[in-house]
């Protein structure tokens, strides 16, 4: 890409452009507010619908597009003067998918705020308080009056609460650090005065009363949370929230409040987005929002069933939308998940699955969540003890699914939905029923309204009222028909409603006693108008086990280059056929993915299904192997099949890369792996499952870990390949053991060594022993540890292994270390580093610089050992192995406490705990430990 001008914009107050000194005129409201939208994506594409429903709304009228293209060349005449030809730009360019304002982040103050942001946070969390503050206030000096000022739309109202938000996050943590400083009567005024213009905000009032007590105003503190008391009840009719409840017990009995104890915990914000348009059920509305008087009583759980089992009938709408309503009355957030009761194509989520993604989103790490599924329950139920939380439990197949996943706190609100009427919950645990039916004929006819327009509506009432009888007044069947008649906005709404009638047999998924009901016809038709392509797209989306696809990836399993699968998607979209929950992520409604199975069984031939599902799992295999040894270069590679030439896997330039590739494809690589496991797979199970092992033991997920290795080792066994078999187990065994499984494990690497001696295989003897040192080291039992790694040592030396042989020297070396014989630890070790250097095995080099800084701390030899982990230090950073980094800077934090730096010591457990903390890894829980014991 050319060079572009280098042009500041800015969106921290008003939409505004400068050109060095000159500030550029960017016209009135509309052309600012489409800036915005392409400022807010910038280098992405922004289609001309997504411009104008970001402008205009529902408010757009017919000629809103060609308004688009005037201020486009408006802001291009401006952005880039001579180029005003369209199409010609170079910062904002034209295509035929949209529009793509190319700047780099450090020309936009909403980029550079949130980068600042993101330094002052780690001068933070390193304990250099005072570069915090002036990092925080370098991020802060870029915001220039009101917010979004004189624009108006869908996309400024939404941004301007998200960046006063942003900023607000941003006043907190600065307040905080300052206190944290002892500059207490520094923050007092601008805390009173952010309280004032936002007086629901008890995280403002937290930070004042602290900073009162802390000058000597103890009963001022104390007036301000009567105060906040007050007006809570008075206007909200609810009791403060924990937290600030804490500080005011702390200042009451003269006790200082931390502002570490009061700062936010991780507050989810799950809720899908609400439903566009969503009309009628008035009644249940009002129904369920007596529910929340309750509140503070008792437990309240609401169930919304529906009277005639009818899938699409509006149940997930309805929970969204009140859900969004209510949203604010719960300020600890929201917890939402499909658990997916009634998917034709997936399992139904299993409570203990749930409970552990639940915990997760509430923060706890994955080391700390238990194996046990009541031991679960019990851990969730103490984290919901004291939150005012608000959970949807979407698509729940029965009681026994939805029961441990209730809290016990008064302060929640559960809502269920589902298509049974849930009975056991509503006699056993006291749930409320909301049955739904049906729309009347009045809320079908303001629902085609809101999508279709009132004028167009009572134009052709006759029409309409075919229409809902067609659609059997199912919310999903109208949406879709409204989508329908929304793209032909000059074809008659009769003619819609003739080939409704004439249309085809209903969806067996939704056949009832109730003749009208005619999902499929509404599908089909939809379906029928999609050109082939997108049609073709459409079916193979079916073969995904899910829950979403990528782009990447749906263009695999259509063998299409991906710039057309994404305009075929966008087809999809506008069609109601398809959902983009998140930009560049797609999924299925339920019923539609059973639409689309039906027809690629009809119309696609089993050669083209089986080559679609093939190259969907090569682009999975492919892309999780590279990410795989990205993570550790060092690692025996498996031999793959050869990609097919359709498929697409990603790139991934990094290690960095391979991690949020993983972290965004977890769930959907576990899902796929059981399909896999499911239909015969079993080569792509046992592959898929050793692509996941490094990723899932790095963040700590013993658990997924544990449950893909199972499944690996199964798959082994039934191939009956003695090679595989050993690897799986012996990754299994892995697993078993970081859950603490070690008899189950032990029996694993007894199997294994038992395949390898009678296949004469002495590469995986010696690696089988080599698991049996970690094995026994995680017991404590280093002496038998010791054997196994000698044992390792000797085989890998007969057939001059030398890859095996470094990692056996340092393994023998570290135990050596163990067992206090620290002269032999170096010895050892220092002959694997040796040949890690000949081989330039880098990352080898860093692991054995760590184990020889163990030895030499041990020694007494405390500056050596820093120099060593330094050293290491230095290749973990090079590498981008953060996990590895985070263990030797907690190495090295010892080192600085046994030395007597204790400033030192805490910096580096302070950087090796973020670390950790971002890869939710359970060792953060002992690098807490040693800060709190050291502070």
């Amino acid at each position: 890409m050319e060079q572009v001008e280098r042009i500041w914009f800015e969106l921290l107050g008003g939409v505004r452009a400068w050109r060095g000194d000159e500030e550029l005129d960017l016209g009135g409201s509309k052309p600012r507010a489409v800036l915005l939208a392409l400022l807010l994506r910038a280098k992405k594409v922004v289609s001309q619908a997504e411009i104008v429903e970001a402008v205009w709304g529902d408010a757009a009228t017919g000629g809103a597009h060609s308004l688009v293209q005037t201020y486009v060349m408006h802001l291009r005449r401006v952005l880039e003067p001579g180029r005003a030809r369209r199409g010609a730009g170079k910062v904002l360019v034209s295509s035929v998918y949209g529009y793509t304002l190319r700047i780099e982040p450090d020309q936009l103050d909403l980029s550079v705020f949130t980068q600042r942001i993101g330094v002052a946070q780690k001068f933070r969390a390193a304990g250099d308080l005072p570069a915090a503050v002036d990092a925080f206030d370098a991020a802060l000096s870029l915001w220039h009056g009101p917010i979004l000022a004189d624009l108006s739309g869908p996309l400024a109202e939404v941004e301007r609460v998200r960046l006063q938000e942003l900023r607000l996050a941003a006043l907190e943590e600065r307040a905080e650090v300052v206190l944290g400083l002892g500059h207490h009567a520094a923050v007092i005024a601008e805390l009173k005065a952010l309280s004032a213009q936002n007086p629901y905000r008890e995280s403002l009032c937290v930070l004042l009363m602290i900073a009162l007590y802390r000058n000597g105003r103890r009963a001022d503190a104390l007036a301000c949370f009567a105060d906040m008391r007050r007006r809570l009840i008075d206007e909200l009719a609810i009791e403060p929230g924990p937290n600030l409840q804490r500080v005011h017990h702390d200042i009451l009995n003269d006790r200082d409040a931390s502002v570490s104890g009061a700062a936010k915990r991780l507050v989810p914000r799950q809720l899908p987005r609400d439903v566009h348009a969503f009309a009628g059920r008035h009644g249940e509305l009002r129904e369920l929002d007596c529910v929340i008087t309750e509140v503070g009583q008792s437990p309240v759980t609401a169930v919304i069933s529906a009277l005639s089992g009818t899938a699409g009938i509006g149940k997930t709408a309805l929970a969204v939308h009140w859900a969004h309503c209510i949203a604010e009355r719960f300020p600890d957030g929201q917890l939402y998940i499909n658990l997916r009761g009634f998917d034709p194509a997936l399992q139904a989520m299993n409570p203990e699955d749930v409970l552990r993604q639940f915990l997760h989103a509430l923060g706890v790490p994955a080391g700390r969540i238990p194996v046990h599924p009541e031991a679960q329950a019990a851990l969730y139920r103490s984290e919901m003890a004291d939150r005012q939380m608000l959970l949807v439990l979407d698509n729940a197949r029965d009681s026994a699914q939805v029961r441990p996943l209730l809290p016990g706190a008064r302060t929640c609100v559960v809502v269920v939905t589902s298509r049974n009427h849930l009975t056991g919950l509503i006699a056993a645990d006291g749930a409320r029923s909301f049955p739904l039916d049906l729309l009347t004929v009045e809320d079908a006819r303001d629902l085609l309204a809101y999508r279709l327009g009132r004028e167009r509506i009572n134009a052709e009432a006759q029409a309409v009222e075919q229409i809902i009888t067609c659609c059997a007044r199912l919310p999903l069947a109208l949406a879709i028909a409204a989508a329908r008649a929304g793209t032909e906005p000059h074809r008659s709404l009769g003619s819609l409603a003739t080939e409704l009638q004439n249309a085809g047999a209903r969806l067996d998924l939704l056949a009832t006693d109730d003749p009208h009901i005619n999902v499929r016809a509404v599908f089909s038709w939809s379906y029928r108008a999609l050109p082939p392509e997108a049609a073709r797209l459409f079916r193979l989306l079916s073969l995904h086990p899910g829950p979403e696809i990528s782009l990447p990836c749906a263009a695999s399993l259509a063998a299409r280059p991906a710039v057309e699968v994404s305009a075929q998607m966008q087809q999809l979209i506008q069609a109601n056929l398809v959902a983009e929950p998140t930009s560049g992520r797609y999924s299925f409604h339920d019923l539609l993915r059973a639409y689309a199975g039906e027809q690629t069984q009809c119309v696609d031939d089993e050669l083209e299904r089986a080559s679609a599902t093939n190259r969907m799992l090569d682009h999975y295999l492919h892309t999780a192997f590279d990410a795989a040894m990205l993570l550790y270069p060092a690692r025996d590679p498996i031999c793959l099949t050869t990609v097919h030439p359709a498929a697409v896997p990603e790139v991934l330039p990094g290690y960095d890369d391979a991690m949020a590739w993983f972290s965004r494809e977890h769930k959907v690589l576990m899902t796929v792996l059981n399909h896999a496991a499911s239909h015969d797979r079993d080569t792509v199970t046992a592959q898929l499952a050793w692509t996941l092992a490094t990723y899932l033991e790095q963040r700590g997920d013993r658990h997924d870990y544990a449950i893909s290795q199972e499944l690996a080792a199964k798959a082994a066994d039934r191939l009956g390949d003695p090679a595989l078999q050993i690897l799986t187990h012996r990754l299994y065994a892995n697993a078993l053991a970081q859950l603490g499984h070690f008899e189950l494990a032990h029996d694993q690497l007894i199997q294994c060594l038992a395949l390898s001696t009678r296949s004469a295989d002495d590469v995986a003897t010696a690696k089988t022993h080599d698991s049996l040192a970690f094995l026994n080291e995680r017991q404590g039992r280093y002496g038998d540890a010791l054997a196994h790694a000698e044992q390792a040592l000797s085989l890998f030396n007969k057939l001059g292994r030398k890859e095996g042989l470094a990692i056996a020297y340092n393994t023998v070396g570290w135990l050596h270390a163990m067992l206090g014989e620290y002269a032999s630890a170096l010895t050892f070790c220092r002959q694997s580093l040796d040949l890690h250097e000949e081989l330039g095995n880098r990352l080898g080099q860093a692991e054995t610089w760590d184990s020889i800084g163990y030895a030499h701390h041990q020694l007494g030899n405390t500056t050596q050992a820093i120099e060593c982990y330094d050293r290491g230090l230095h290749i973990f950073r090079d590498l981008g192995d953060n996990y590895q980094e985070a263990n030797t800077l907690s190495h090295q934090g010892d080192t600085h406490e046994a030395a007597g730096d204790l400033k030192a010591a805490r910096k580096a457990w302070q950087s090796a705990l973020s670390i950790l903390e971002q890869l939710d890894h359970p060792d953060a829980a002992e690098l807490r430990a040693k800060l709190s014991a050291s502070a």
